[in-house]
């Protein structure tokens, strides 16, 4: 072979008898081979086998060639499908009923997050690492960061009929949603992903499905979001300034509000609890406003037990101004609209009362709710000394739970216990 052929030879044939389908060949600039054929109506395909062991190649070759003449033959494109469009294919796959309600959360994670961030890239363990570490800081230090508005369609049951795409929603990106994904989220999320990986690999897509980094687990010893005293008298004045700056409008629905809250405060159930209330569930309470024996105690209703509850005594007078409000019958619950229907949530209005008494966050950055009274008045038990075995039995939790949430509470208020009385000054 003279020097100037060497010189442009772009590959190195294999050692194959010509009556193969295929061509195996090397090309220039690396060890392994690859392989290159036609079938009718799809043109030449060529393959990278990732070999430099030639009869490795040929067995790898023979099942390549055959596996895109049982395509072809079943009308299959030969093509290799990108990661959008196999995506695009998964999510359009035919569900059970009771999954359609997890659309919209399925398409976020695979066009929003995992979609736009693997791009042409080999799904591995590697890429994988990447992606989770990309996904935690997405809305802090990703593209989220700069994003101020997010988009989606509302489809509703007419839109089908007419082909419509359906109503273009936009929302705005708020400050709580600028923050890394909890663990629970990052577990739902990894659960869509292997599902999507499963189905690649059983269309043969994918060869082995990638492990996923394990979510950091958030100590269980985290304190619970609550209220100082001065904090919480400053909740209070607030929502009763909204409450007598309120329209005939709004009036009801914060009246009902101000009587949650008090209530919430002076009984440390769950948000959930005392939504369900019904009056039947007071025991012992009266609409007279002269002195009573104080012996009102609430039972809850929970789906697989139930407890009785023996609240403060200062809950009396806001049962009583709810219940002078509502006029109820025995069986109607609580909170409910002037159109009959109970409340479901009272979150937007905790969260601007929160807003307006600058409260939104506890001093170390964390969130408060509805359930925040909850925390106070368990606090507020522990720090008068109430026993944490009763506590536990009429805050319907464990003893455990106390003690692994609710380690911040203040030794102040049991300096005299600690101190022996020979050591005071």
């Amino acid at each position: 072979m003279n020097e100037n052929h060497r010189k442009h030879r772009i590959s190195t044939v294999g050692q194959a008898p010509p009556v193969q389908p295929f061509t195996l060949f090397i090309p220039t600039g690396t060890k392994n081979y690859s392989m290159r054929f036609s079938i009718a109506g799809h043109g030449q395909q060529r393959i990278a086998l990732k070999t430099a062991f030639y009869p490795d190649a040929l067995s790898l070759a023979y099942r390549k060639y055959w596996g895109a003449v049982n395509k072809a033959e079943s009308g299959q494109s030969l093509k290799i499908k990108t990661t959008e469009s196999l995506i695009k294919q998964w999510m359009s796959l035919k569900r059970p009923p009771e999954l359609h309600q997890k659309t919209s959360y399925r398409q976020t994670v695979m066009t929003r997050y995992f979609g736009s961030f693997i791009g042409n890239q080999s799904i591995t363990d590697k890429t994988m690492a990447s992606y989770q570490q990309w996904r935690n800081t997405y809305w802090t230090e990703g593209p989220g960061k700069d994003i101020t508005h997010l988009e989606y369609r509302r489809a509703r049951p007419e839109d089908a009929l007419i082909k419509s795409p359906g109503m273009l929603i936009r929302s705005p990106v708020t400050d709580s949603m600028r923050k890394a994904p909890s663990q629970s989220t990052v577990q739902h999320e990894n659960a869509i992903l292997r599902d999507f990986f499963q189905w690649m690999k059983q269309e043969g897509h994918l060869s082995q499905i990638p492990s996923f980094t394990k979510p950091k687990k958030t100590k269980s010893t985290d304190n619970r979001p609550s209220f100082t005293d001065k904090e919480l008298a400053k909740f209070r004045a607030i929502t009763m300034k909204r409450l007598q700056q309120s329209t005939e409008t709004n009036r009801h629905s914060r009246f009902l509000f101000w009587a949650f809250t008090e209530i919430m405060i002076d009984s440390g159930l769950r948000d959930t609890e005392c939504l369900h209330l019904k009056w039947s569930d007071i025991i012992n309470f009266t609409t007279d406003t002269k002195p009573i024996d104080n012996k009102l105690s609430i039972q809850i209703q929970g789906k697989s037990k139930s407890r009785t509850c023996i609240p403060n005594p200062s809950i009396i007078h806001p049962l009583q101004v709810l219940y002078a409000e509502q006029k109820p019958n025995t069986d109607d619950y609580l909170f409910t609209y002037k159109n009959g229907n109970r409340v479901s949530s009272f979150s937007e209005q905790m969260n601007e009362t929160l807003k307006d008494a600058d409260l939104t966050t506890d001093y170390r950055g964390v969130k408060r709710t509805c359930y925040s009274f909850r925390h106070y008045y368990i606090t507020k038990g522990l720090n008068n000394g109430i026993d944490i075995h009763l506590l536990a039995r009429n805050t319907g939790t464990s003893v455990s739970m106390i003690e692994k949430h609710y380690s911040h509470v203040s030794l102040e208020q049991h300096r005299d216990r600690i101190i022996p009385d020979h050591m005071r000054l």
